[in-house]
């Protein structure tokens, strides 16, 4: 999805729009998880990848290219959404859905290269979510902002790819000592 697009989403009705250049044109169809929203790909070489959102009806996490679009399972409700730098990796938290208090502690990383998605648990509570070097390495790091109480945990990316089946808990390097309020970005 070019910068100079606009994203449209109905997500009751179940239907996505890119709106730029002079034209409408509807995006790949689902119910978009409506707090998480849209998330724009960097391009890189060999993947023409432009954009992603999480479709709650399929739980899928719908993957836009200029020839059409890719689904990769991931657990759903769908809070929010990050990529790495590179475009490679996608992570999904999960928050609260149509509740009102949030329930699930699990996270998906899709592996847009490999094309596998990877599920593991973490603490339950709606966690923000961004992939980053970590200053002192260089390696990139799941970094997930925790609310109730609030703390921000790193989990190196590489350690979360090679997650097992079965929805293992994960846990990495805490820091306690910040507010409670927020959650996201």
């Amino acid at each position: 999805m070019p910068d100079e697009q606009l994203v449209v989403a109905d997500y009751r009705a179940a239907r996505n729009y890119a709106v730029g250049d002079g034209s409408l044109r509807e995006l790949g169809g689902g119910v978009l998880a409506e707090h998480a929203g849209f998330l724009t790909l960097p391009h890189r070489d060999g993947s023409p990848a432009e954009w992603a959102f999480a479709d709650d009806r399929s739980g899928s996490l719908v993957v836009g290219e200029p020839g059409g679009e890719r689904r990769h399972p991931i657990a759903i409700p769908a809070e929010h959404l990050a990529c790495d730098p590179a475009g490679r990796y996608v992570a999904v938290t999960t928050g609260a859905g149509a509740g009102t208090e949030p329930w699930s502690d699990v996270v998906t990383l899709v592996d847009l290269d490999a094309q596998a998605p990877v599920r593991f648990r973490v603490r339950t509570g709606e966690p923000g979510v961004m992939i980053t070097p970590d200053q002192l390495s260089g390696d990139p790091v799941l970094v997930l902002r925790h609310r109730e109480p609030g703390a921000i945990e790193a989990i190196a990316l590489a350690r979360a790819a090679a997650v097992g089946p079965h929805v293992p808990a994960l846990r990495g390097a805490l820091t306690g000592d910040v507010a409670e309020d927020g959650h996201g970005d």
